[in-house]
């Protein structure tokens, strides 16, 4: 979306104040007033309304003394407000590259168009050294709508972007980020570490860069470059079969012989019963 024609329809003041916390982490009424340079009923009634149409939501920032301070930040909905380089158009045709052409198309044309993109800002980067070359990257960059500042630290220099254009595609095609990362280091001729941040509807990606050459510089044939695809984790080595003693082979039982089948007994007869004698009653008399 177009600011100016935001500027000219709407409060150019809510402008600023969303312009001023799309750079931030959040700030308080006190410090959105000293920084536009309103009262603090005006910049509070303009937060208000701001919140009440989902463009701004609160948080509590704790203080060493007294209570936490109340600050302003913005919502996801805030980023339709800023420039937007991509559209649904955009990803749709990247993964219908995808069906069509195999899982390296979409791929394979991204490449393409930050090669150009790199070609583009080579051809306008301003400036001998490496610290002018960086302010004129930025200031290209603050002009596509990155909103981009360059920051001095220990071993060299820093761009931090608090807005992107292209976060729809950042958020379907992650190898984006790769991608820009090493757009960043070609056209600056040194190494690039990318840090992003996202919390709420506030985004920020810092761009570390390190006042040496590059140990790889990007293959002039562009054509031909493969994007690696993703290293798999090794299998876990096996642990060697421990050697275990043979077991002894027993020897096998003697099989028992079978009990021979014997001829049943023939049956005894049974003996004759004996009658009992006579018992006669003795008189006296032998004869």
């Amino acid at each position: 979306m177009n600011q100016k024609l935001i500027a000219e329809i709407g409060k150019s003041q809510r402008l600023q104040i969303l312009n001023k916390l799309k750079r931030t982490q959040g700030l308080s009424v006190t410090e959105l007033a000293e920084k536009i340079g309103m009262s603090y009923m005006g910049i509070k009634q303009h937060c208000i309304e701001l919140q009440k149409g989902g463009y701004l939501d609160t948080w509590r920032r704790p203080k060493p003394v007294g209570r936490p301070e109340m600050l302003y930040r913005l919502t996801q909905r805030a980023h339709e407000l800023f420039p937007v380089a991509s559209n649904e158009m955009t990803i749709g045709l990247l993964e219908s590259a995808l069906k069509l052409f195999g899982p390296t198309a979409a791929e394979k044309l991204l490449l393409n168009v930050f090669q150009h993109k790199a070609d583009r800002y080579i051809a306008k980067l301003k400036g001998d050294t490496v610290e002018a070359k960086v302010a004129s990257f930025v200031k290209l960059r603050d002009q596509e709508g990155h909103m981009a500042e360059m920051e001095k630290e220990e071993k060299g220099f820093r761009i931090v972007e608090h807005h992107s254009p292209i976060l729809d595609l950042l958020r379907a095609f992650p190898i984006v980020a790769r991608l820009e990362s090493e757009m960043f280091q070609r056209v600056l001729k040194v190494q690039v570490h990318r840090d992003e941040q996202a919390i709420s509807g506030l985004y920020q990606c810092t761009f570390h860069l390190e006042g040496r050459a590059p140990a790889r510089e990007p293959h002039p044939d562009y054509e031909k470059i493969v994007v690696p695809r993703e290293r798999k984790e090794p299998a876990p080595k096996k642990e060697p079969l421990k050697e275990v003693e043979p077991v002894l082979e027993m020897e096998p039982e003697p099989k028992a012989e079978p009990v021979r089948q014997t001829e049943p007994l023939p049956k005894a007869e049974p003996k004759p019963k004996v009658k009992p004698a006579r018992q006669v009653e003795f008189t006296g008399e032998l004869f």
